[in-house]
């Protein structure tokens, strides 16, 4: 105890541990902070609010689809899923004009965590001008309805 009491005397050996110690109480402080919040309810709650499905095709340009005038292509469509669960998607359309789409390939609509699902779909321009058609997924949790606006796929 002596030793301890004389290395504390020296003024530079007593900022010196108290620097340390007070090291130390930030430290630990920080790690129990980011623990708690890492374990909230929050936290876990705000990742499973944003589901990302997302739309990739080599037939699309940003999204948008363009036909000529009475052209008719199959294009594939693929959804990938970038959730760490299962999620649910539809797939839509929007265009002014009227169009045909016929899909060769069925989907259930249901994604698990990191799957692909890889759609074929047959679209046809009846009109004698051309048509743009933007062609996008809407996002749901499994069991609820995806609704909206434009035409379903």
């Amino acid at each position: 105890m002596n030793k301890l009491l004389n290395f504390l005397s020296v003024p530079r050996n007593m900022i010196f541990s108290l620097l340390v110690m007070f090291a130390l109480v930030v430290g630990l402080l920080k790690v129990s902070f980011s623990y708690y919040i890492e374990d909230s309810k929050n936290g876990g709650q705000l990742k499973l609010d944003t589901i990302d499905n997302r739309l990739s095709s080599n037939d699309l340009k940003d999204g948008v689809l363009y036909l000529k005038p009475y052209e008719s292509k199959a294009i594939t469509l693929k959804v990938t899923s970038y959730n760490g669960y299962e999620s649910a998607y539809q797939l839509f359309y929007d265009c002014d004009s009227e169009l045909t789409v016929e899909k060769f390939t069925d989907y259930d609509g249901i994604l698990g965590a990191g799957e692909t699902d890889k759609i074929t779909v047959l679209v046809a321009n009846p009109n004698d001008y051309a048509v743009n058609a933007k062609v996008f997924v809407e996002n749901g949790y499994v069991g609820n309805t995806i609704e909206s606006n434009s035409k379903a796929i």
